[in-house]
């Protein structure tokens, strides 16, 4: 497993990894137990602002602007780095907007599916997306006699 930034996302494309399926899928996350070129970043929104975390920034987005850009080791957010022209944050503002919009156009505009992946047809997942930031995952053992 690697140590480098995680979140929620990240779990299921890490049980996919771990039960062997090869097959692509479609997800916002990455593994943590497999090396990928995949940039490790993490997302969280508080209900007024989204904080993003990804290479050396942490951003703070309000919906439409970035209103705080901190260096990722000020956990506590004290320095504010925005007015700092000597920084370049704008990877990591160009993938924050990217990743909103591809969210709010599959999500919250319910652009979603349920989805089944098999293994070894000894393992079922259901991938059942409720809502906005939930989703459940059902496993079933033994429904299948070989």
């Amino acid at each position: 497993m690697n140590n480098e930034l995680s979140q929620q996302l990240d779990i299921f494309p890490s049980i996919i990894d771990l039960i062997g399926y090869e097959k692509p899928i479609n997800t916002w996350g990455r593994s943590l137990f497999s090396n990928s070129d995949d940039i490790p970043f993490s997302i969280h929104y508080s209900g007024t602002i989204y904080r993003f975390s990804m290479g050396d920034f942490n951003l703070v987005f309000d919906g439409e602007n970035v209103i705080g850009v901190y260096d990722i080791k000020d956990l506590h957010l004290d320095k504010n780095l925005i007015n700092d022209h000597k920084i370049d944050y704008s990877k990591e503002e160009i993938y924050l907007k990217a990743f909103l919009q591809d969210y709010m156009e599959r999500i919250v505009e319910k652009k979603t599916q349920l989805v089944y992946f098999i293994n070894s047809g000894k393992l079922i997942l259901n991938l059942l997306i409720l809502g906005a930031e939930t989703f459940i995952i059902y496993i079933s053992l033994g429904l299948f006699f070989l």
